[in-house]
């Protein structure tokens, strides 16, 4: 039994990095750094909790740690909701018919 249950976590494995970096660069996509935050010289890093569903559509999303700048953390939601439908998550990731992704945006004056 336990032959099975690691082959199916090195499947898992090998499916999550390439569908997370396909949803982290589709989100970038959508990206924009506020600009009266780019002014005040606001940086900071957001991390986000999203729910999807296997469709890709966003049902929950909250600020689980906010980078310090309201208008960056505003950002962000906005990101979420401009860059739906996301790409659909592999079926062996989804639970109950969603996945659970814990995702920090980073904002950096240097990188933009």
């Amino acid at each position: 039994e336990t032959a099975s249950t690691q082959s199916a976590s090195s499947q898992v494995a090998q499916g999550q990095p390439s569908w997370e970096s396909l949803l982290l660069g589709h989100l970038n996509r959508h990206k924009r750094y506020p600009h009266d935050a780019r002014q005040r010289g606001h940086e900071g890093t957001v991390k986000v909790r999203m729910v999807i569903d296997g469709r890709g559509r966003v049902l929950d999303h909250q600020v689980l740690a906010g980078s310090g700048s309201r208008s960056l953390d505003r950002a962000t939601l906005q990101m979420i909701r401009r860059a739906q439908p996301l790409p659909p998550p592999p079926a062996e990731l989804l639970n109950n018919g969603s996945l659970e992704v814990i995702a920090p945006f980073v904002y950096s004056l240097e990188r933009g």
